[in-house]
């Protein structure tokens, strides 16, 4: 069985792909900035990959690829509830470090997630 690693966050691309050196990650979706002149200019030079952003990214990816995600056994960690849209992609959902009220609003939503404390 294969599989992808993938770090998918609004933060800016410039210092997350240094990840892919680091880490045994497969691809960096996240959000770029705009390069003019050899310096940043402080706008983004894609969608900010935040939200609805996420999926769509995501599906660009795998369509560029070649694969389709297998829902069953795909797994995605967040620490957010705007990447909700994110974790309605795969049905292993893993919320990381969850405060009280992350809790109590997936727990309104009745969202099946599993909760995980990383230190």
């Amino acid at each position: 069985n294969s599989f992808k690693i993938l770090i998918v966050s609004a933060s800016p691309s410039f210092y997350l792909n240094l990840l892919m050196n680091m880490l045994p990650i497969d691809a960096v979706i996240s959000t770029d900035l705009e390069f003019i002149n050899g310096m940043y200019t402080g706008k983004f030079s894609t969608k900010n990959c935040y939200g609805i952003e996420k999926p769509k990214r995501i599906i660009q990816y795998l369509n560029k690829v070649g694969i389709e995600i297998d829902y069953e056994n795909s797994c995605s960690y967040t620490d957010s509830f705007s990447d909700k849209p994110m974790l309605d992609m795969v049905k292993n959902r893993y919320i990381i470090n969850a405060s009280s009220k992350l809790k109590k609003i997936f727990l309104q939503a009745n969202y099946n997630v599993e909760y995980k404390n990383w230190k």
